[in-house]
């Protein structure tokens, strides 16, 4: 009734009474007993129970304490942790003041507690809210104390938690934050917000680095924003990625699908509760995701896509929509990743990799790679970028944190047109290590580098497929959205000079089939710091440069500025290259080294025995060496004296000047080289900022293009100048080429190293060789390789030579030739800083052609384009061009090992690089182009062509008497000569494309034309007249007393006579009579009608547009061949008579006098112009016509 009060239990009275005066101690052992047993029981509360502090036992009840001591139990080592989620019951020691919604978390662990300074953090980043702590610390007489730290918080996203479903992910992600394995940041809110695990968090925040690595406009704290603000779009890419790459769902039983099916539908109808209850059409499509996880792979990826999109369709704020389509296309253009491989213990990897499609990432800055493969971890990032499916170049330890893509991609850019003198397309990769030690010892920087490097290498294989005996072995556990993809080479770069040995270890270790041709440059392979190779190769520019201003730099002393220092690979050797070498000043990032008259001998040998150190810097030199004024100064002085030898030498009265300030004045020095061999950018254009160039640390050194005073810039470092710099100093009368030009040897002997070793392996697996010969094999053929590298050096500057001699003239054919290239989408002109059209038309007006730089690229692109052409035809499959592939290997190979050659795995490249490579260094860089356009041939018809006008001809052994004059005659003869040659081939070319039937059919032709057209060479200068025969003569004079032997210069000034020598070897083949009698009737009919006038006239014609060139060789071609069919009209209307054309001339005498005397009245004019060339030869038609034989 009213007032009552009700009846207390007995039992549970008398119990609470005991409790009460009952020791906590006691009740925890008696819990302790019944819930393990008595032995276990009593054992841990022996070991646990008086540990426990006061504090600790006032606010926590036995029955819990238990729990904890299970917990602490399980601690072991020092570095143990255990961890505890849970949501309080109110009975919990009678703690009745828990408010609502309170979540409890407890960390177990030896020695020393968490601070709160780092777990704070964790969990806030977490999206946790922190509403106390309590530590309580447990003492053990003789050993190391335990520690609980209890956490009360509060989940701040409002929403309640299911304790049960988080904690794993939780507790997980909290562990793996405080290793180190992962990192703490606004996306780990994402494990609560959407249950997800703390890797697929680290997979969201991977895709976030790539992002920003590409350039995205938003930083990482609006990306954590955005995702967290739809929870249901970040678990969608979650459930995208995993439907895609997932290897685990194809081996799903039904049953698991099911569980699987009915999780994931509570979940997304759990995150889509919110935001979108009222949206049906979105509800219904998230249970068809549901559902369509017991169907196939593709139709689950199909679904997930169409429901992303829709959601998209929801969101109203641009930016958010930017960043989640940025994230959707970066998943979606994703090939393969490693993220479902296990270590070898069966662990996840700490590290992931994402092989992309660059053509599908989201808003990538050009020029886009083929492929590239991001790595992330909490230790490295990472990024390699690849030209093609066969690419290869370095990677590199970069410092460059915020944007070392952007690195890389300029490196790639670089690397791909460097690679066009080797079979790989160009390749890059670069990495940052995340935690270097503080303060730490270089060993010790050293070894997290090498560390970093390891997982960076890994994680590319990973992705990698293999092959076992020709069989491609995709990686385990891994889905694929490409093709095969076995090519993977690397290569050292800045920072990894050293690294390859441990490369090759890796991809040994794995099985990898390149073996330890993986990574070239290992003590097992060429060295090439020993070989010089990189520096020899930019020497090869260097001497040409000067040969062409008439200083042979091996005999003649030359003064040189220099960056680098003599530690270093190219610039140490570049400077022991010559003993000619006056280095007059160098600076490094330490020191400035001025020596300002230095003696060439005993500065000579002090170099080298710098060189020679293990280590060394400038302030290394004995400096009692250094002439008059001269010494090695820091960097980080204040100010640098100059003596009066260094201010008349610099043209300066300042006494003394900044370190920064010196080093300007120095780079605009007046030496004959300025000797590139280190790393930064030093030189831009006065139209570029500081800014452009992107080398911040070099700002205050940099100086412009047109204020270079060096007679010469040798490129043995990268980036030592940007485009634009290169391309002033070359307007302003300055000698260059590009760095991938000049230091392209060391990739080249690289390229020639894997090749080999593949080639060698090949020979191993049949036994016909062991691991010990084909290492002192390799090493015999070092200098032969050198010498195939070097070649490669000499021709390609070469080429640049020849096309810059011919460029005023032909800027035409150069401004059509990059439009085409654009239009093909190999090249972008603003990217590779080449001229506009409206820039081409003024240097046109101007009588001004491309320059050296911009040549350079032209060549490059050259090769790229037509490389991949004749990799596309049969080109690689031709029996003739097969020896281009012998070619490409030393000697020894050859002729031991020649029969394995044909089963190499990339034959077909290299004989596709080997032809490339002959055509362009040999025709300039649009040659292909124009024949193609010409005459409708393919590029393998024309590469054909061209191999069977170069072998008719001779041509290699005439290229070789001219460049063994090198230094002996001056290098504009030499390239005169070697033009002509050019011009002689260019002509026969287009005659073979231009023949009907089978002509290009190389072995054939040869066999049929080359014994004629050395009966014609022989005796051509009998078919000369008197004036012909001086003009010749006139031609050769010149060569010959430039030094050219008589017989060569010769030769040289009669090749132009050779152009119809084709037409005439064919008509006699046709006419079934000798050479010499048709060779009469060509030369008689064209002395008799004035047809070399005539073809002087088409030469002649103005070319001012692309269609000009075309309208000339049109009327070239239809000169030729009706002057062909004229010889054979007279040869079959006379085949007796003792002079052919006379009797034709005097049986057709009217038809032929019209002719003549309408080519005699056209002599007459001042000019000639299209429209009365090409009066002139349809006459030759009409002629024809009107002495055809009855």
């Amino acid at each position: 009734s009213e007032g009552e009060h009700p009846l207390p239990d007995v039992q549970q009275l008398e119990k609470s009474i005991i409790n009460a005066i009952r020791p906590w101690e006691e009740e925890l052992q008696t819990i302790l007993v019944n819930r393990l047993g008595e032995e276990p029981g009593l054992k841990l509360a022996r070991k646990f129970g008086h540990a426990f502090p006061a504090a600790y036992q006032e606010d926590v009840s036995p029955a819990v304490a238990a729990y904890d001591v299970e917990k602490l139990a399980l601690l072991k080592d020092a570095g143990d942790l255990q961890l505890s989620l849970y949501r309080p019951r109110l009975d919990d020691a009678g703690q009745s003041g828990e408010r609502a919604g309170l979540m409890r978390f407890k960390i177990f662990k030896r020695s020393q507690p968490i601070p709160l300074s780092t777990v704070l953090p964790i969990l806030e980043d977490m999206g946790l809210h922190i509403v106390s702590e309590r530590p309580y610390k447990l003492k053990f007489a003789g050993k190391e104390p335990l520690w609980i730290q209890d956490f009360d918080m509060s989940y701040g996203q409002g929403a309640e938690l299911d304790i049960e479903t988080v904690r794993e992910s939780f507790q997980q992600a909290f562990e793996n934050t405080w290793r180190g394995i992962t990192v703490s940041d606004g996306f780990n809110g994402l494990i609560l917000a959407c249950q997800l695990d703390w890797r697929q968090v680290k997979g969201i925040r991977a895709y976030c680095k790539y992002l920003l690595q590409t350039g995205i406009t938003y930083s990482q704290a609006y990306m954590e924003e955005t995702l967290a603000k739809h929870p249901l779009m970040a678990r969608l890419l979650v459930e995208l990625f995993d439907a895609m790459f997932n290897p685990g769902r194809d081996s799903e039983s039904d049953a698991s699908r099911s569980r699987a099916a009915k999780t994931l539908r509570r979940t997304l109808n759990d995150l889509a509760s919110s935001k979108y209850s009222h949206d049906k059409v979105l509800l219904e499509l998230l249970d068809s995701i549901a559902a369509a996880r017991r169907k196939d792979r593709d139709v689950q990826v199909a679904r997930i896509k169409k429901v992303f999109r829709l959601a998209l369709s929801r969101v109203s704020s641009l930016d958010e929509d930017l960043i989640l389509f940025s994230f959707y296309e970066a998943v979606k253009g994703t090939l393969r990743t490693n993220f479902y491989q296990q270590a070898e213990d069966g662990s996840r990897l700490e590290y992931m990799s994402f092989k992309m499609d660059s053509a599908k990432m989201p808003q990538l800055p050009k020029p886009l790679p083929f492929r590239e493969i991001w790595v992330f971890s909490a230790h490295v990032e990472g990024i390699h970028l690849r030209g093609g499916t066969v690419a290869r170049g370095g990677l590199r330890w970069s410092d460059r944190k915020e944007d070392f893509r952007t690195e890389v991609l300029g490196l790639m850019k670089a690397q791909n047109v460097k690679n066009t003198i080797i079979v790989p397309v160009g390749a890059k990769g670069g990495f940052v290590v995340k935690n270097l030690p503080e303060n730490g010892s270089r060993d010790e920087i050293m070894a997290e580098v090498v560390r970093c490097y390891k997982i960076f290498i890994n994680a590319l294989l990973d992705v990698t497929d293999n092959l076992q005996q020709d069989k491609v072995i995709p990686p385990p556990a891994l889905i694929r959205y490409d093709g095969d993809d076995p090519y993977l080479v690397v290569a050292a770069d800045k920072g990894t000079a050293t690294f390859s040995d441990t490369a090759n270890a890796i991809a040994i270790e794995r099985g990898f089939w390149m073996g330890d041709a993986f990574a070239s440059g290992g003590s097992v392979g060429y060295d090439h710091k020993g070989m010089a190779i990189t520096a020899r190769g930019a020497w090869e520019g260097v001497k040409r440069h000067f040969r062409e201003i008439g200083i042979n730099i091996q005999k003649e002393p030359f003064s040189v500025l220099g960056i680098g220092d003599m530690s270093g690979d190219v610039f140490g050797n570049g400077m022991l290259l010559s003993r000619q070498i006056q280095l007059k000043a160098a600076f490094n990032h330490l020191h400035i080294f001025l020596d300002p008259n230095p003696d060439i001998k005993a500065s000579f040998r002090e170099r080298q025995r710098l060189f020679r150190l293990p280590r060394s810097g400038w302030n290394d030199y004995n400096q009692e060496l250094i002439s008059k004024g001269g010494g090695v100064f820091s960097r980080l002085e204040k100010s640098i004296p100059l003596s009066r030898e260094i201010r008349d030498w610099l043209g300066t009265e300042e006494k003394q000047l900044a370190p920064n300030d010196l080093i300007r004045l120095l780079l605009k020095s007046e030496v004959d080289l300025l000797w590139n061999g280190g790393i930064g950018t030093y030189v831009k254009s006065s139209q570029e900022t500081n800014a452009e160039v992107g080398d911040a640390q070099n700002n205050w050194l940099r100086i412009n293009g047109n204020e270079l005073r060096c007679k010469v810039v040798g490129e043995g470092g990268n980036l030592g100048l940007t485009q634009f710099g290169r391309i002033e100093f070359a307007q302003a009368g300055g000698r260059i080429n590009t760095d991938f030009i000049d230091n392209s040897a060391g990739v080249d002997c690289s390229d020639h190293e894997v090749n080999i070793k593949i080639l060698l392996n090949q020979v191993m697996q049949a036994g016909q060789l062991d691991a010990r010969g084909r290492n002192d094999l390799l090493a015999q053929m070092t200098d032969e390789v050198a010498s195939l590298v070097l070649r490669n050096n000499y021709q390609q500057t070469q080429t640049i030579s020849m096309m810059e001699r011919l460029t005023g003239a032909r800027i035409g054919a150069k401004q059509h030739f990059i439009s085409v290239l654009e239009d093909e989408g190999i090249l972008d002109r603003d990217l590779e800083q080449l001229p506009h059209d409206e820039e081409l038309s003024k240097r046109r007006a101007g009588g001004q052609g491309l320059c050296r730089p911009e040549l350079s690229v032209l060549l490059s692109y050259s090769k790229i384009m037509l490389y991949r052409q004749l990799l596309d035809s049969d080109i690689p499959e031709d029996p003739w061009l097969s020896d281009e592939l012998k070619r490409y290997f030393p000697l020894p190979l050859q002729e031991k090992y020649s029969a394995f050659m044909t089963d190499h795995r990339l034959k077909r490249e290299i004989i596709a690089t080997q032809v490339t490579n002959s055509l362009v260094n040999r025709m300039g860089a649009s040659f292909a182009l124009r024949m193609h356009e010409d005459t409708g041939a393919s590029a393998a018809e024309v590469a054909r062509a061209f191999t069977i006008a170069r072998e008719i001809f001779k041509a290699r052994e005439f290229w070789q008497k001219i460049e063994a004059l090198d230094n002996r005659v001056n290098s504009e003869l030499q390239i005169s000569a070697m033009l002509e040659m050019w011009n002689l081939l260019r002509q026969a070319t287009r005659w073979l494309l231009n023949q009907p039937g089978n002509h290009l059919n190389i072995r054939a032709s040869i066999e049929r034309l080359q014994p004629g057209l050395k009966v014609i060479e022989k005796t051509i200068k009998q078919s000369l007249n008197a004036i012909e025969k001086a003009q010749v003569e006139e031609r050769a004079l010149p060569l010959i007393e430039g030094g050219m032997p008589k017989a060569l210069a010769q030769r040289a000034a009669s090749l132009h006579l050779l152009y119809p020598a084709l037409d005439v070897v064919e008509t006699a083949a046709l006419r079934h009579t000798n050479e010499l009698r048709v060779a009469a009737v060509f030369f008689g009919l064209g002395d008799d009608l004035g047809l070399k006038w005539l073809r002087a006239s088409v030469e002649n014609l103005p070319v001012e547009s692309q269609w000009h060139v075309h309208a000339r060789g049109n009327l070239r071609d239809e000169l030729y061949i009706q002057h062909r069919r004229l010889a054979g009209r007279i040869l079959e209307a006379c085949p007796d008579a003792r002079d052919p054309v006379g009797k034709w001339r005097k049986d057709n005498a009217e038809q032929v006098e019209r002719v003549s005397l309408m080519l005699k009245d056209m002599q007459r004019l001042p000019s000639m112009d299209y429209a009365i060339v090409s009066v002139a030869v349809s006459s030759l038609d009409q002629l024809l016509v009107e002495t055809e034989v009855p």
